[in-house]
């Protein structure tokens, strides 16, 4: 996790990596964690961009390491800051088919999960509706799983969910998978 700002939290993996290790005992399993909280779909996570790089640059080093056999998806729980601005909310289906398809490409991985915003007030993320409708169009499309979270509690900021509910995120994450 990068960014001193979340510091003591933590998000979905603790019961995605639980679920998964009770699916495959005995496995080894490795998880590759890239979370950057306020971070945007269209200037940073864009294969060759920031967010991007920095992901694959942990991916290749933990599998450089390891003798992987086989390859399961990304999770990707994002979208609030792309939902504060008209340009970046507009281009969030094919920006997000784009970041897909790169990690496929790059990693080797055939699952893409998204998770849907949470309901947020308007005023806060003014092309809410935006991102979310495209998060919807692109469950439509091979290999892309959205993850519903509408009914999950979340923290006072109207963004970040309760420990309870990442707890539940990360069981639907694994669900997907």
């Amino acid at each position: 996790v990068n960014g001193a700002s979340i510091s003591g939290n933590f998000g979905p993996l603790i019961s995605l990596a639980y679920e998964e290790s009770q699916k495959y005992p005995g496995e080894d399993l490795f998880f590759v964690i890239h979370a950057v909280g306020g971070s945007r779909l269209d200037t940073q996570w864009q294969p060759g961009q920031v967010h991007y790089n920095a992901f694959m640059e942990k991916y290749n080093n933990a599998v450089s390491s390891l003798t992987v056999t086989q390859y399961m998806g990304y999770a990707f729980a994002q979208g609030e800051s792309d939902a504060s601005f008209l340009s970046s909310s507009g281009a969030y289906e094919a920006n997000e088919l784009s970041l897909k398809a790169g990690i496929f490409t790059d990693t080797g991985f055939t699952k893409f999960i998204s998770a849907q915003l949470h309901d947020i007030p308007v005023g806060t993320y003014p092309y809410f509706a935006t991102v979310q409708t495209a998060k919807t169009n692109n469950d439509a499309t091979s290999n892309y799983t959205l993850i519903t979270t509408s009914d999950l509690a979340q923290q006072g900021d109207n963004v970040h969910y309760t420990a309870a509910s990442y707890i539940t995120l990360g069981e639907r994450f694994s669900a997907a998978f």
